[in-house]
């Protein structure tokens, strides 16, 4: 189970909770190893956000105006712990048996697993990052046309895995009219308290 970050840090954000669902589900019958790609700067693992460093964020914009890229697939390449994380992502491949299944949990899981080659046989869609660039980019990002980039890599990279699920009704529907199968994926509890 390749994911963004531990399933433990619910303080990173939403995705450790529906994690932490999935994760339940699977273990019931399967025996299950959870790759976390994404820590803090003391982890050793890919920096999950870099809108604290100027130097990372200029080396980010740099890499997107040479190579093309939208933010949300170079902030995580120009790092140098992403290339160490293909690279051990490879190994998930190598003498993988039928029961063997690898299952990725977000975007940058599965934009790992593209870059190294792997394909995965479920990807969990958290978000279709394309229509979360297309409402929440600042303003140069709109400029150098971001959601553009990342709607065309995001088309590309989806057909990687062999089977998708979207926790969205209306992403899985945007997905499948891109001309991939998906499958909406509900994950919304049947009672839950009432809180502010």
């Amino acid at each position: 189970y390749v994911t963004t970050y531990d399933p433990a840090r619910a303080d990173l954000g939403g995705g450790a909770w529906v994690d932490s669902l999935v994760l339940e589900s699977l273990r019931q019958s399967y025996d299950v190893e959870v790759y976390p790609i994404c820590g803090d700067s003391d982890s050793g693992r890919v920096p999950l956000e870099i809108r604290q460093s100027k130097a990372l964020l200029g080396a980010t914009l740099l890499r997107m105006v040479t190579r093309g890229e939208p933010y949300q697939s170079a902030k995580f390449r120009m790092s140098p712990q992403w290339k160490e994380a293909v690279r051990s992502a490879r190994h998930l491949d190598q003498g993988r048996s039928q029961d063997h299944l690898i299952v990725t949990s977000q975007w940058p899981a599965l934009l790992l697993l593209a870059d190294a080659d792997v394909t995965a046989d479920l990807h969990i869609a958290h978000n279709v990052d394309t229509v979360l660039a297309q409402r929440h980019d600042p303003l140069p990002f709109r400029g150098i046309g971001n959601a553009r980039r990342m709607e065309r890599e995001e088309r590309a990279i989806l057909r990687h895995p062999k089977s998708v699920i979207a926790l969205s009704a209306s992403d899985a529907k945007r997905i499948q009219e891109w001309g991939i199968e998906c499958r909406h994926l509900n994950v919304s509890p049947v009672t839950f308290p009432e809180r502010a």
